[in-house]
């Protein structure tokens, strides 16, 4: 539960230990940094289960042999990653040619229903747009934490 916390919360609320009227103190950072931002060092229950902790931790070297497998993208991640700019670019196209139709002033007087029909094909294209939009950034997401780890 620390370790999750030390990897999750940017702040944490804890009771003070060294004031007895129950006051609540917020700590920058997770678990670890609490601890070591309080001015007394951690009750002797909690520094005992520290040390145990980080001694399980040290006595297990990993080897090369047992790191975990990163996951790499997959080729169909890597083929949308880069085909999905161009793609993103053709749906903002499309988007714009029928915005510039729908602006045209006499356009529903003149012909309501390719208005109609206009106004339903700008509402599939921006949702496509958006869909892309988001299975990008995801990707993308995915490729730097690959990266970065």
């Amino acid at each position: 539960d620390r370790d999750f916390l030390d990897r999750v919360v940017s702040s944490t609320l804890a009771c003070d230990p060294d004031n007895p009227d129950g006051t609540w103190r917020e700590y920058a950072g997770g678990y670890s940094d609490m601890i070591a931002q309080r001015k007394g060092a951690p009750s002797k229950a909690k520094s005992a289960e520290v040390k145990a902790e980080k001694a399980k931790q040290s006595r297990k070297p990993v080897s090369q042999s047992q790191k975990p497998n990163r996951p790499a993208l997959s080729f169909t991640e890597k083929h949308r990653l880069e085909t999905l700019p161009m793609e993103i670019e053709r749906l903002q196209e499309d988007a714009r040619k029928l915005q510039e139709r729908l602006s045209e002033p006499d356009l529903y007087k003149r012909d309501p229903e390719a208005f109609q029909n206009s106004s339903r094909e700008l509402s599939g294209v921006q949702t496509k747009l958006d869909q892309a939009d988001e299975e990008w950034l995801s990707l993308e997401l995915k490729r730097e934490e690959l990266e970065n780890s």
